[in-house]
């Protein structure tokens, strides 16, 4: 029961039964779901047996403490005219809480304290990985619970228990899909069952909690995460307004933050399915509102949430799913800049970092390197994410070989992998008129004309991959030469050659100096006297 609605409903008495239709305002409470059947039906056989609308309304009175929030009651005067009585709860309602602005919320009274608390030590379970099957222990959980709050009598305590109930019930909804098993194995027919079957008692749980408002908040973001795995995005769009309609009206608080996570993490979604511009957008803005609503948290809280949220935000900005999958899409400068922003907010909470976000920090490390040409570096930050998900038994493991693969297969060839387009270039639908995709890619002409410096241990790195390999190599008089610089199309790095090496039957030979480097049939002509460069014979006019 909220103790703040007995409060504001005891000040309003008089004008409440003056002023009010019971029926009316019951029936507007009920098609906003926030009085269940059961209450309706008492009401409407009490009107029908003749009773007087005063007697109706002092029931309502005696039991809606144990039902709504004052915002809830709020939009439901509102809504039947009775605005005058609506404002002054209001205003009763700021001069008991010391708020002002738009309505005050009600959290629930005094359960609410304990119920956050309980999801934080729940959260953070699954977080530090203290539960060696989340599943199976948060689904033994929760049966105790429902038992327990079916046989309770005692009100207060009943609703406690619905608090913490719908609280493990989120959480369970949670755990697959952070550990990314729906989405690397999608949901057979019975998990979905199950996930409908926790969604619908989450729902019959609404009206026994401390504060519906939030009961709904949390629900209808879960319910938009199972349209994302349908890709029925717009339907998940409805879904999540109807939770922002009811958080904008609860106050900062922690299963708020998480909220705007679960938002986070549906535009994520659409983004890998639909990449443009907007879907970026609307997730960065949700993860920075989200940020926001830590403030009143201990530290340790906040610095776990922090890292969740810079995760979300920097695999966005990067072209990364969540399964470390890349997406095929273009990273702009400005992504670029601000992903090395996010990362350095993930190394100031480096203590508070589990192994399982440390893959995450490696792996968008290891992107943040290739699409800015270390190649080298990328494969180390590559081979740190693989070693961590090979410790964790990582169901990411599958994507993190694929990308190393990719990566090897880029060094070998002497490409840079991906090549980087202005957020202006990226239109609504996620085209650009500027560069090439990761699958697309075949020269670094793009990147190489923003940074046509290429480091010495780059071209190691590829020199290093390319003694296996005879692909893009060169024979000329029995002796074969590698061709890393102009492969790369990199003057910069041609003028280097002199320090790669060719080989023999396997062994290394003298180090040759690039004489001249003809565009026409692409053949290399070498010499054993220094050499110098003319532009229009190795790159081509206007190059």
């Amino acid at each position: 029961m909220s103790n703040l609605m007995e409060s504001l409903l005891n000040w309003i008495r008089e004008e409440f039964l003056a002023e009010v239709d019971p029926m009316t305002l019951a029936q507007a409470l009920f098609n906003d779901d926030v009085i269940d059947a059961s209450f309706m039906d008492e009401l409407t056989e009490m009107s029908l047996e003749g009773s007087s609308n005063d007697l109706i309304g002092r029931r309502m009175i005696q039991c809606l403490p144990y039902y709504c929030s004052s915002s809830q009651l709020y939009s439901a005067l509102c809504k039947t005219g009775n605005q005058t009585l609506a404002k002054r709860m209001n205003r009763i309602a700021k001069s008991q809480n010391g708020n002002c602005g738009r309505p005050v919320v009600v959290d629930g009274g005094v359960n609410r304290r304990s119920v956050r608390l309980f999801f934080r030590d729940l959260k953070n379970c699954i977080y530090s990985c203290k539960l060696e099957d989340p599943q199976k222990s948060l689904r033994k959980m929760a049966l105790l619970y429902d038992k327990n709050m079916r046989l309770e009598t005692l009100s207060l305590t009943r609703q406690s228990l619905a608090d913490k109930l719908t609280m493990i019930l989120a959480v369970e909804l949670d755990a697959p899909i952070e550990e990314n098993e729906l989405f690397v194995h999608p949901p057979s027919s019975e998990d979905q069952r199950n996930r409908c079957s926790i969604i619908n008692r989450m729902k019959d749980l609404v009206s026994e909690t401390s504060s519906p408002l939030i009961t709904n908040m949390i629900i209808f973001t879960r319910v938009s995460i199972e349209k994302a795995m349908q890709r029925k995005f717009e339907e998940g769009e409805s879904d999540l307004k109807i939770a922002l309609q009811n958080a904008c009206q609860t106050n900062p608080c922690l299963e708020k933050a998480d909220m705007y996570y679960r938002i986070a993490h549906f535009y994520h979604r659409k983004f890998e399915h639909y990449p443009c511009e907007e879907t970026r957008k609307s997730l960065m803005t949700f993860a920075e509102i989200g940020l926001g609503m830590l403030g009143n948290e201990a530290k340790v809280v906040q610095c776990q949430w922090r890292v969740l949220f810079c995760i979300r935000m920097v695999f966005c900005q990067l072209c990364m799913s969540t399964e470390c999958r890349i997406i095929p899409q273009k990273v702009s400068i400005g992504g670029i800049e601000k992903s090395k922003q996010l990362l350095a907010i993930m190394e100031e909470s480096w203590e508070g970092i589990t192994n399982k976000t440390k893959l995450f920090y490696y792996m968008a490390k290891a992107r943040l390197c290739e699409v800015t040409n270390d190649i080298h570096m990328a494969v180390h930050f590559a081979k740190k994410t693989k070693q961590i998900a090979l410790e964790n038994r990582s169901k990411h493991l599958k994507y993190i070989n694929e990308y190393l693969s990719f990566l090897a297969s880029g060094l070998e060839r002497g490409l840079g992998i991906t090549a980087l387009c202005d957020a202006a270039d990226l239109d609504s639908s996620g085209n650009s008129s500027v560069a090439m995709s990761v699958t697309e890619s075949e020269s670094i002409t793009c990147v190489e004309c923003r940074n046509p410096s290429i480091s010495l241990e780059t071209a190691s790195a590829v020199v290093e991959s390319r003694e296996t390999t005879a692909d893009n190599c060169y024979t000329i008089d029995g002796v074969t030469w590698l061709s890393t610089a102009l492969e790369l199309g990199s003057k910069s790095l041609a003028e280097h050659m002199h320090l790669t090496y060719t080989w023999i039957n396997g062994e290394p030979d003298l180090k040759p100096n690039v004489h001249k480097y003809i565009k026409g049939d692409r053949k290399l002509v070498f010499s054993s006297e220094p050499c110098s460069f003319d532009d229009d014979l190795l790159f081509g006019d206007g190059h």
